[in-house]
This record gives C-alpha cells, structure tokens and sequence, in this order.
C-alpha cells in the first residue's frame, strides 16, 4: 500500500465519520425538537371545575384555558400566567430556531451564548409549569372551585426536551456543530 492510496483512504473515512456526526446530530436535533413541541402543545395539568367542565390547559393553548385554579377569587391576576406561558412559548420558539444553526452545524460562540440563556429562561418556566402541574393535581377540592386535578405530560415533555438541548450546550458536544475561526 502506498502513500497515495493510504492518504485517499483516510481521507474517506474522515468524510464518513463527518457525515456519521451529521447524522446523529440530526437525529438527536429532531428528536429533541419533538419533545419541546410535544412540551408546548400537550396539557401540563387538568382539573374539573365546580360546573363539571375538566380543563386540560397546555402551554401553547393556557391563554385560552379557564384560569380561576390560578386567579384568587375576584382577583384580576390572570394577566401574569398568560404573560409567563406566552414568554415561555417564545423562548422555546427560539431554542428551535436555534437549533436550525445546530442541525446545520453553522453555530458560533455567540450562538451558544445565545442558546445557553434562552435554555435557562426556558428552564425557569418549566419549572413553574412543573410547580403548577404538581399544585393543581394535589389541590384541596374545598379551594379555587378546582377537583379531581391531575397531572399531564406537557410538563414532562418539556423537561426532557430542555435536558436533551443541555447536552448539546456541552463543550464536548459543542465541537459538532460550532465552527470555530480558523476551522472548516
């Protein structure tokens, strides 16, 4: 075997393990990206109300929901879980977006920078939604006209999808899809 030929074969098997890489990190990108939608638009919670109505809000779908489980009762409050779900909402909607620079494998410092607030931002309003899910499913029936609460995967879903986009955020993982200067 000569010089050549040794160099053509190591060059082919540095271009399969690139597009092996690819593919994973597509893969893992997909598969994180249905997770967080699943997150968004699966209910968190859901709960009978005292007229015999069961509500099962979602993230995407909470500002339409009935809020009295979370508004006291002739309060006006109902302006502050619309704005939190709506703001987690867009922040998912960035970390998707995001992930196009990730599955492209384009991303720049500044592009993990970006990506590791909104995933921390969003990690703060899936912990509220986590709290409230767990809040309403053991809710005293005697309080905020709420029974029968239980838990929904919306939540869950949501968790895993964020734990799943960290590992991308990981420095090892990172050199998959960060193009650093100087590198092709």
């Amino acid at each position: 075997m000569d010089a050549p030929d040794t160099a053509a074969r190591i060059s082919r098997l540095q271009a399969r393990v690139e597009d092996t890489e690819a593919l994973v990190l597509r893969v893992w990108c997909a598969g994180i990206g249905a997770l967080l939608v699943l997150g968004l638009v699966l209910p968190f919670h859901s709960y009978v109300t005292d007229d015999g109505h069961r509500v099962s809000p979602s993230v995407l779908l909470q500002p339409g929901q009935d809020l009295e489980w979370f508004v006291p009762e002739g309060g006006s409050g109902a302006w502050l879980p619309i704005t939190g779900f709506l703001g987690l909402t867009v922040v998912v909607a960035g970390l998707l977006v995001g992930m196009g620079q990730v599955r492209r494998r384009g991303g720049s410092r500044g592009t993990v920078r970006v990506l590791t607030v909104l995933l921390a931002l969003a990690a703060v309003g899936t912990a509220v939604v986590l709290v409230s899910a767990i809040g309403t499913a053991t809710v005293d029936a005697r309080r905020g006209g709420v029974r029968d609460g239980s838990f929904g995967p919306g939540g869950v879903f949501l968790a895993l999808g964020l734990v799943g986009y960290a590992a991308l955020l990981r420095e090892d993982v990172r050199r998959l899809w960060v193009r650093e200067p100087g590198r092709r």
